[in-house]
C-alpha cells in the first residue's frame, strides 16, 4: 500500500491578526497582510453586484484582475502606458479581454459603453489632483 500523501500545514493568521481578521477572510485565499484584508474587502464587495463587464482602468501592476477577472463576462483593459498593458496581456489570460492604450479621461468620452464594474487600483495617487477630478467624473458616467 501506498504512504498517504503529505497534508500541507494549514496556514493561519499571525495572532496579532487572528483577532483583527473579519469572519471569513481566508488565508489561503488572500494572504496574511493587509493586501490581503482590502482583497477580501474587494471580494465580499464584487458579491454584491452584478459581474458582467469590467474596466480596468490604468492597469500598471494587474493584482485585481488576476484575483477576480474570472468572475466577468467581458473585461476591457485601458492605460496610457503601451508596455505596461502588453505586459498585463502577456500574464491574464481571457476569452473577452481587451486592451486598450489610451488616456483615461480620452476612453471614458470616446466609449458609449458602460460597465458594471471598474477597476482604478493603484492608478489615483499617481495623478496630480487636477488631472484626479477629469477621470473620476469621466469614470462616474461609465458605470
Amino acid at each position: 500500500q501506498p504512504a498517504p500523501a503529505p497534508v500541507a500545514p494549514k496556514r493561519t493568521w499571525p495572532p496579532e491578526l487572528e483577532a483583527r481578521a473579519p469572519t471569513g477572510l481566508l488565508p489561503e485565499r488572500y494572504g496574511e497582510d493587509a493586501e490581503g484584508v482590502y482583497l477580501w474587502e474587494v471580494d465580499r464587495l464584487l458579491q454584491s453586484l452584478r459581474r458582467r463587464s469590467l474596466l480596468d482602468m490604468g492597469c500598471q501592476h494587474p493584482k485585481l484582475l488576476h484575483q477576480f477577472g474570472a468572475q466577468f463576462d467581458q473585461i476591457i483593459v485601458v492605460g496610457p502606458d503601451a508596455e505596461a498593458l502588453h505586459a498585463a496581456r502577456a500574464n491574464f489570460s481571457h476569452p473577452s479581454a481587451e486592451f486598450v492604450v489610451e488616456d483615461l479621461p480620452v476612453f471614458a468620452r470616446s466609449t458609449s459603453q458602460r460597465f458594471d464594474v471598474i477597476f482604478l487600483s493603484n492608478m489615483l495617487q499617481h495623478l496630480a489632483t487636477s488631472e484626479a477630478a477629469p477621470v473620476l467624473l469621466a469614470v462616474r458616467d461609465l458605470l
